[in-house]
């Protein structure tokens, strides 16, 4: 059994679908999942794990103190959402226990551009979501220079 559509009707038919697809992750983005997408404000975490990717493959795995947490995630910030993410090299990963028990994983990124980039998720990978967790925001070198300088700071503590 044959349509007869005729074929402008059938690319308006198309063009209803893609709308509706966009609407629907948008309505998903902001009111199904709006604490996945957004950094958490420093008074909503319990605890915070950080880890620096070395080239060597050697992983750098710390807690960090709580008087670190606003140093650690403040080169983030400002971000905004990058729809087309590249295929980066991860230069590290922070997991968040948050005060009301939701885990927080950031996936930091080596972008060699002078933003930087991370990931949000609540599973360390973050790229099954139907809305991009993806973000742009600070730069590279704070970034890393943030959390090595926190490494320090817990290494140091530890003695």
């Amino acid at each position: 059994m044959s349509l007869n559509v005729p074929r402008n009707k059938r690319l308006w038919y198309f063009a209803l679908a893609v709308l509706a697809c966009g609407l629907i992750a948008l309505a998903y983005m902001h009111f199904i999942h709006p604490n996945l997408l957004t950094l958490p404000r420093i008074s909503e975490i319990e605890s915070m794990h950080a880890e620096i990717f070395e080239l060597d493959h050697e992983v750098k795995s710390f807690e960090v103190d709580p008087s670190d947490f606003s140093k650690v995630l403040r080169p983030l910030t400002p971000a905004r959402r990058d729809w087309l993410p590249a295929d980066w090299a991860s230069i590290g990963r922070i997991s968040i226990r948050c005060r009301d028990g939701r885990p927080l994983i950031i996936n930091l990124y080596r972008t060699g551009q002078p933003i930087g980039a991370f990931s949000l998720g609540t599973e360390i990978r973050s790229s099954d979501s139907i809305v991009s967790n993806y973000f742009r925001g600070g730069r590279d070198d704070q970034i890393e220079a943030v959390l090595r300088q926190a490494y320090w700071t817990s290494t140091r503590q530890n003695k």
